[in-house]
């Protein structure tokens, strides 16, 4: 099954609580959530969710005043619904969120910091019906996609933590600004498979296998696709 991007929105905050609204929409979907803020691990989130549904956390980055974190839900609420990150302090923080259908799971979580003029991650294995999300803050930088990336969500602009948001489908993700202290995070998408294919026989629906002429002879054979440089089987 195709990956297809549904939706993407952020905001930004100086409080306990930050919100923003999020339509998701359609079937398999995953929802992404990339949120940057200066209290650490101590006096960081609390919790995420999305109208009520709690979201779990997958991982970070940190550097001083600059703790970036991703979160994910699997199979979230269909509809508008709000998406509340709660913290243990008033905090400054912006985040954004993106949701996706066609989507089984998640993978390969990767992270980069730094300070210059840009910033960078590459997630491996993103090829055939694979994604990538990678989410780019920095101080007081408004941080610029650069080429290949679709900008997905853009919050804070202008603010201390302003954090940019795009989907690739090759795995390469960079940004630019002026010099600034930067965090990325990022994450790869796995395609939920298609299903096998079935005949009918007669009264009964059998599973359909490919097969060879070989000789003269029919012979039955396995369909594999290369996925991330291994050989997956598929029928």
């Amino acid at each position: 099954m195709a990956i297809a991007f549904d939706y993407g929105n952020g905001n930004w905050g100086n409080g306990d609580i930050v919100s923003w609204s999020h339509t998701c929409s359609g079937s398999d979907r995953i929802l992404i959530a990339c949120i940057v803020h200066s209290r650490g691990i101590s006096g960081g989130i609390k919790s995420v969710t999305y109208g009520g549904q709690a979201l779990s956390y997958l991982g970070y980055v940190g550097t001083v005043n600059n703790w970036h974190e991703l979160w994910y839900k699997i199979t979230p609420l269909t509809g508008t619904n709000t998406l509340l990150v709660t913290y243990n302090n008033a905090v400054a923080s912006s985040g954004g969120s993106a949701s996706f259908t066609g989507v089984s799971s998640l993978d390969t979580f990767r992270t980069g910091s730094g300070t210059g003029t840009t910033g960078s991650v590459s997630i491996p294995g993103v090829s055939g019906n694979y994604w990538a999300i990678a989410a780019c803050a920095s101080k007081r930088a408004d941080p610029t996609p650069g080429a290949g990336q679709t900008q997905r969500w853009e919050a804070g602009v202008g603010r201390p933590f302003p954090t940019n948001g795009c989907s690739d489908q090759d795995g390469v993700f960079s940004w630019t600004f002026s010099s600034a202290l930067w965090t990325v995070v990022g994450v790869r998408l796995v395609p939920k498979p298609e299903p096998p294919i079935h005949v009918r026989v007669g009264e009964i629906w059998k599973l359909a296998k490919p097969h060879v002429k070989v000789a003269g002879v029919w012979r039955e054979c396995k369909v594999h696709v290369k996925h991330g440089g291994a050989w997956d089987e598929i029928i």
